[in-house]
């Protein structure tokens, strides 16, 4: 089982997890994205390679932003490819568990973000970088990911 994800808010996500463990040197968010950006483009296109060729009888492919959308078909999908049967009560209580929780900042101190205010919200990763570095972002995207997998994040 391969999951992905949009590599732009992954690569976000790691900035402020690493900032709020005091592990951050860069001190913009948008330094840390164009540098580590290709790096988690790298790492997807080569995942992607291999569960969809090389090990493609072996695998089924999951998006986390899928699992998002519609938490209880994803749950329902993964559970069924690993051969699983879980009383739907249980299934229903996680896919309610996931569609509840917004992923925000809650009960963490938010930083100033380009475009918002500080202010403790769910956020997309487009909030949390410049309108140049979204574009900029895109570039590399296009650069280092193949055509499916733009096609799949909408770039």
């Amino acid at each position: 089982m391969a999951i992905y994800r949009d590599p732009r808010p992954v690569t976000v996500s790691s900035y402020y997890h690493l900032k709020s463990h005091g592990k951050m040197n860069e001190a913009v968010v948008e330094d840390f994205t164009a540098k580590q950006l290709p790096i988690v483009c790298q790492w997807v296109a080569v995942r992607y390679i291999l569960f969809s060729g090389i090990r493609y009888d072996e695998s089924e492919q999951f998006w986390y932003e899928d699992a998002r959308a519609d938490p209880l078909a994803w749950h329902y999908r993964w559970i069924d490819f690993a051969g699983l049967q879980l009383p739907a009560t249980e299934v229903e209580a996680a896919a309610a568990a996931a569609a509840n929780d917004d992923f925000s900042f809650k009960y963490k101190p938010v930083d100033e973000h380009p475009g918002q205010s500080n202010e403790t919200r769910a956020m997309d990763f487009e909030d949390a970088v410049s309108p140049e570095l979204l574009k900029a972002a895109n570039d590399i995207l296009r650069q280092w990911l193949p055509p499916v997998l733009l096609a799949k994040i909408g770039v």
